[in-house]
């Protein structure tokens, strides 16, 4: 999933991007109005994290942008603000806005809330469990499941399928899936046959149910 972080306080904002990055989100990081707005491919954005003190120009703004798009509409946008008061509340909901978070809050809260809005454009992401045809995976418990039968996956296939669940629809390149998940690795560079097998492993192990495509041999796509 793509995040799009609107937020002018650097160090807040890179703090709250690594927390997303680390639970497996794609996030892209905007620190003002003029560069929101210099954006190509939002459509491509699964939701906006907007905070409502940008020194440049008015988060209603980015908002009313968002929502009168037809590329864009049915995105779901989250704003954070240090305010408490609760006309104002109702004013941000009244201006389309989705969901807000109250600043100071916590990281865990922030990932409810957006999994919570995700949940409105893609219903197969719940809280703790991933579905795609017969198969679920059991994020709090690390179990993978198809047809209600238990599959046997290494910690490694775990967290490429995740991944590759959390991104139904989305290319995935095999770069992305080296740096997310290899990075740690002692090696400067890691063979690509080390991912081909990894992929290919889940593939035998959850066939026919699991419709993978290879794309020019460089991405892969769970349609």
């Amino acid at each position: 999933m793509h995040i799009m972080l609107v937020d002018d306080e650097k160090i807040l904002s890179k703090h709250i991007k690594s927390k997303l990055k680390r639970n497996w989100y794609k996030v892209s990081l905007v620190e003002n109005c003029s560069d929101f707005f210099n954006q190509s491919k939002l459509e491509d954005i699964d939701l906006f994290l907007i905070d409502i003190s940008l020194w440049d120009g008015s988060w209603l703004e980015i908002l009313k942008f968002i929502k009168e798009s037809n590329t864009t509409r049915d995105i779901p946008a989250i704003l954070v603000s240090w305010h408490t008061e609760t006309a104002l509340k109702v004013e941000w909901l009244d201006q389309w806005a989705d969901d807000y978070i109250m600043k100071p809050f916590e990281f865990d809260e922030l990932l409810a809330r957006v999994r919570s809005n995700l949940r409105k454009k893609y219903p197969h992401i719940t809280s703790s469990t991933l579905k795609y045809n017969s198969i679920t995976f059991e994020t709090s418990s690390r179990e993978v499941y198809k047809s209600n039968q238990a599959i046997d996956l290494s910690k490694k296939e775990k967290q490429v399928l995740e991944y590759l669940m959390l991104h139904q629809g989305i290319c995935v390149s095999k770069s992305d899936l080296q740096k997310m998940f290899w990075k740690d690795s002692k090696k400067w560079w890691i063979p690509e046959n080390t991912i081909n097998v990894t992929i290919c492993n889940i593939r035998k192990k959850i066939w026919p149910d699991l419709q993978l495509k290879t794309i020019v041999w460089e991405w892969y796509c769970l349609q």
